[in-house]
């Protein structure tokens, strides 16, 4: 019997938040072997909202580095992995997209 990931032992816990994941070295590794728990988790319109946040949201001044830093990396990692149904709630959710779109017009 193989040992479970440490994404799949965060996966475990009863409540565990996107944070945990975020913070876990194997997430990007996890997310391009297409771990079904991982992918039915992310793939939420509240997780994919929240990853958006962390890479066009600037964080506040007194965050810990791993918000500053990390939080944004690994999430854009995650959408680089274009993992079909998390692309699609990324599209196709209005909410979702419309911060997306609101990002990519402020850059403008």
């Amino acid at each position: 019997m193989s040992a479970a990931s440490p994404v799949d032992t965060i996966l475990d816990k009863e409540n565990f938040k996107l944070e945990d994941l975020l913070d876990e070295d194997e997430i990007i590794q996890e997310c391009k072997a297409l771990n079904t728990r991982l992918i039915n988790f992310l793939r939420d319109k509240v997780q994919v909202e929240q990853l958006l946040r962390y890479i066009v949201e600037e964080a506040h001044e007194d965050a810990e580095k791993k918000r500053i830093f990390r939080f944004p990396f690994v999430a854009c990692e995650i959408f680089t992995c274009e993992v079909d149904v998390i692309m699609k709630t990324l599209v196709e959710d209005e909410d979702v997209y419309s911060i997306f779109s609101f990002s990519c017009v402020s850059f403008m």
